[in-house]
């Protein structure tokens, strides 16, 4: 897995994973455990931006801050992940909000 082959050169950087919208639930859960032990700072977005109840599930299984940016339209939205511990990380592009 790439994750880990980066990890392994450099071990002491700091990482993120912008995973820009690509995955659906099942393939992404596949990858959680390599994720998981590759000591990633957080990763973004692996979703569709609407699709709340995807990262409502990762967030029960993956151990690693999970950040979204593009599921953030409105305070309203922040407010739906926090009340429904969705994500760890809140990424505000001040031109969509």
């Amino acid at each position: 897995m790439l994750i880990s082959e980066v990890r392994k050169k450099f071990p002491n950087v700091e990482l993120t994973i912008d995973a820009n919208c690509d995955y659906d639930l099942k393939s992404f859960l596949n990858i959680v455990p390599y994720i998981d032990t590759s000591n990633i700072c957080m990763v973004e977005q692996p979703f569709a931006h609407d699709n709340f109840g995807a990262n409502i599930e990762l967030k029960k299984v993956m151990k690693t801050p999970l950040c979204l940016d593009e599921s953030i339209r409105s305070i309203q939205d922040v407010e739906n992940y926090r009340t429904n511990n969705g994500c760890d990380i809140v990424n505000i592009k001040i031109g969509r909000v």
